[in-house]
């Protein structure tokens, strides 16, 4: 049988984004949520399972600012479906989604070193 070499790089990246597009997709259709409210212009707060507190603001653009134990960065991206979020940093190094619930974000994430950690932020007023 042939070994197909193309497939192999992608093979990670297409698992990832059909995986993402799942989430995204059942997370809306679950809670029911048509027409939630854009994260854009909002600001949220909260710790995550490792008891590391964070600061996340959807910029209008695509960009996610935010602040962690490291510092403050502006190098993420996010993307919402319904009451669904993904959202990237730092060149996919670490990756989340969630699902708004009122004013709660929450979900799970994973890095490139494949440590897994969930999170819960709330809207900053």
């Amino acid at each position: 049988m042939r070994k197909l070499p193309l497939l192999r790089p992608w093979a990670g990246a297409l698992l990832v984004g059909c995986a993402v597009v799942c989430f995204v997709w059942g997370a809306g259709v679950r809670a029911g949520e048509r027409g939630a409210p854009s994260l854009a212009g909002t600001t949220w707060s909260g710790t995550d399972s490792d008891g590391d507190h964070y600061v996340f603001t959807f910029e209008e653009s695509g960009t996610l600012a935010y602040r962690s134990p490291a510092g403050s960065y502006r190098n993420g991206k996010w993307h919402q479906f319904e009451g669904a979020v993904y959202f990237e940093m730092n060149d996919h190094y670490s990756e989340y989604l969630g699902q708004m619930q009122g004013d709660v974000l929450q979900g799970r994430a994973w890095n490139r070193p494949q440590h897994k950690w969930l999170w819960k932020v709330t809207r900053d007023r």
